[in-house]
């Protein structure tokens, strides 16, 4: 087989100039990172011994990271007489830069799509058997601890509406309800937000500067006169009256540095049950979307656990562990990222990111918030994922909980 040239990723050093079709092979299993050093952009694509991988890339220099048991790992670019043979069939297809941004956005939605990422040749589905969960060697403590509930908001008012009223099956908690209003200007949202702030337990604040959730929550903690913060997207509701309690019996630890819920979007699958930050392009939440039948007895979703971070959905922290690490970054993570940067920050602490599955709640996720959809936003979004990969390049690639025999392109838990 003739070729225009073969490196070795695992003696390369420093970034490769690539164009065009190119063979990966290894003799073990290895996961070999791409990223692309112009956009920041991270592919992932595995391969083992018999199972060569045919990847197309767009001109661009990338940087490779390895994680190996193979002794050779190498990158064969084709020559044209085999990029029309055989193989090319198989290959992914070269993503033109028209489609780009489709390719790009399609990842980030954890959809099957072309560019860098590869397909194995005659790849089959399988399972693996996953470690054991580390125990979680600590208990809910009993606390009296008041929590103070941040929730930003805009538009649909009954959204809000069904947030704020589920939290009244709570009889145990002391909590006082910050609602920070982004510049709502909905009518129904406005009759809604003025009858809440005639409640003595609500407080109402308005901000109408662009959206920014991490601003929003700043905003919000700042007025908070409980211990604990809980911050709750408008669009989360609560299931039972013992969820809260749950959270805060593991938040009043000194141990601990946050915890979060388990969300289930409102046909009862899973939507949230631990972030791991080491997943491609960026943070996710692996088993999104399992059946109840499966997060009810998974070991890793029925159980309470240590994770990388949680959703800002449904996040609780000591106050002053968030006054600690400086609260959320409104300035690097504005819209995204922003819960798991939080979280690493309080983890290099010393402290634990505790998955609470004792409190379970609905979350109608999206519908609150316009999507990243637009050419602006979209960049916005590959900011903070640059951004995040930078600030925590470690947990951008190993995690705490998430299994190495498991996908990192995908939050569909697959086996390698």
């Amino acid at each position: 087989m003739t070729s225009d040239a073969i490196f070795d990723l695992l003696s390369l050093n420093g970034a490769l100039r690539l164009s065009g079709q190119y063979r990966l092979q290894a003799n073990d299993l290895a996961e070999v990172e791409m990223t692309d050093t112009v956009t920041g952009e991270r592919s992932v694509v595995y391969v083992h011994d018999g199972c060569d991988i045919h990847i197309m890339v767009p001109p661009r220099s990338y940087r490779f990271w390895l994680r190996s048991k193979a002794s050779e790992v190498t990158l064969t670019r084709l020559a044209l007489s085999d990029r029309i043979g055989a193989y090319a069939a198989k290959a992914v297809s070269l993503v033109k830069s028209g489609r780009l941004w489709d390719a790009v956005w399609s990842r980030l939605n954890r959809r099957p799509s072309g560019g860098i990422t590869g397909m194995a040749m005659g790849e089959a589905t399988k399972t693996v058997e996953l470690p054991l969960r580390p125990p979680l060697k600590l208990a809910p403590e009993l606390s009296s601890a008041g929590v103070s509930i941040v929730i930003p908001t805009k538009i649909r008012a009954e959204m809000l509406r069904a947030c704020v009223d589920s939290l009244a099956l709570n009889k145990t908690v002391e909590t006082e309800i910050i609602i920070v209003d982004n510049g709502a200007d909905d009518e129904a949202m406005l009759a809604l937000l003025a009858e809440l702030s005639q409640r003595p337990d609500v407080k109402l604040i308005r901000d109408e500067g662009g959206f920014n959730f991490s601003r929003l929550c700043n905003e919000g903690a700042a007025q908070a006169q409980h211990p604990l913060l809980l911050f709750l997207n408008d669009d989360v509701e609560a299931l039972d009256g013992d969820w809260l309690a749950a959270m805060r019996g593991y938040a009043t630890r000194p141990d601990v540095g946050a915890v979060g819920a388990r969300l289930l979007y409102a046909d009862r699958t899973l939507q949230h049950a631990g972030v791991a930050s080491n997943l491609v392009p960026g943070p996710g939440h692996p088993w999104r979307g399992v059946a109840p039948q499966v997060w009810q007895v998974h070991p890793y979703l029925a159980r309470p656990g240590e994770v990388d971070a949680v959703t800002g959905a449904c996040l609780m922290i000591r106050r002053d562990v968030f006054e600690a690490v400086g609260s959320f970054d409104a300035e690097a993570f504005a819209v995204t990222l922003n819960d798991v940067d939080l979280c690493l920050r309080v983890r290099e602490r010393g402290l634990k990111i505790v998955y609470a599955p004792e409190a379970t709640l609905l979350h109608k996720e999206g519908q609150s918030r316009r999507r990243d959809d637009d050419p602006a936003e979209r960049e916005r979004r590959q900011a903070e994922l640059r951004a995040y990969v930078a600030r925590h390049p470690e947990a951008a690639r190993t995690s705490v909980f998430y299994p190495a025999t498991l996908r990192r392109d995908t939050d569909q838990a697959l086996a390698i």
